[in-house]
């Protein structure tokens, strides 16, 4: 009889767990990445507004610094201050931002900054020394438009390498996610397959089964016929001789006892009946159909 749990069966049954453990991993893996995503996204926030106030007051000081070079207006000099000291403030927040946000390169932005810096405070110490011209020979001698343009390149550049960093966190997030939706679809096909393999099968095996029992009712049926008619086709036979034995008997009985003729004529008595008490016994065995006939002794 063929079996509805077989080997192929068991294999196709093994890969629904097999899927669900694959997709529990890339749902972690999905929800490990948004929080790296996060982690990015915090870090450059904190690092943008760093750059962001450290530029946008540096550029306050070059033009002010121009302004204050050209007119000597004392307003363009309290410009100046207060934009030292958002710096200042700026550097202050910037030391207490934790280690691992510390962590990004920032060095050549912060050695711009520097020099920049030094060369404003250079022209403002001398123009505040009444050496104006020596200050704007300073400033035409282009240096510190260079230097303001590659901190400008430079902070641009960190901005967008934080930007393209989160950009492929949220890729790799995407592929995983459209995996996983991908892993879904394929669960849910496979599972439909299976609930169709499964019930065809579960048809063969119950269409096997009908066949086996109806087989199994048609050999019964048979050996039911067979034991009847070997039954009946022994007792025919064991009654003619039963007859004729005691034929014989008769024939004999005034030998005596212990003659030979008696003796056969015994033998054959006692073996009619221990056949007949045989057949009895198995009919009822086999049947359930006990026997009343005896044959007569």
């Amino acid at each position: 009889m063929a079996k509805l749990s077989h080997r192929n069966l068991l294999l196709l049954l093994l890969i629904t767990p097999l899927l669900l453990v694959i997709e529990l991993l890339i749902g972690y893996a999905i929800y490990s990445n948004i929080q790296n995503i996060n982690r990015e996204e915090t870090k450059n926030t904190k690092l943008e507004a760093y750059l962001r106030t450290n530029s946008k007051y540096i550029s306050y000081i070059e033009s002010a610094q121009r302004g204050y070079l050209l007119t000597g207006d004392k307003k363009f000099r309290d410009i100046i201050n207060n934009a030292l000291d958002e710096i200042r403030k700026n550097h202050e927040y910037y030391d207490t931002l934790p280690a691992d946000i510390k962590g990004r390169d920032i060095s050549k932005i912060q050695t711009l900054s520097e020099q920049k810096l030094t060369e404003m405070k250079l022209t403002l110490r001398l123009a505040d020394a009444g050496h104006k011209d020596s200050a704007l020979a300073v400033v035409n001698t282009g240096v510190g438009k260079v230097l303001m343009d590659s901190l400008r390149a430079a902070s641009t550049a960190m901005r967008n390498g934080f930007t393209d960093q989160v950009a492929m966190h949220k890729k790799h997030e995407n592929y995983l996610f459209s995996l996983f939706l991908g892993l879904i679809a394929t669960l849910f096909f496979f599972n439909l397959f299976l609930v169709w393999y499964t019930y065809r099968k579960f048809l063969e095996y119950t269409r096997h089964l009908e066949q086996t029992v109806s087989s199994l009712r048609d050999a019964n049926e048979r050996m039911g016929q067979y034991t009847a008619m070997s039954y009946h086709e022994l007792k025919t036979p064991l009654r003619n001789i039963s007859g004729f034995a005691q034929l014989l008997q008769k024939k004999y009985s005034n030998t005596g006892e212990g003659s030979e003729e008696n003796e056969y004529v015994h033998y054959i008595t006692d073996g009619v009946r221990q056949m007949n008490q045989t057949i009895n016994d198995m009919r009822g065995k086999y049947l359930g159909e006990p026997d009343d006939s005896e044959i007569d002794d």
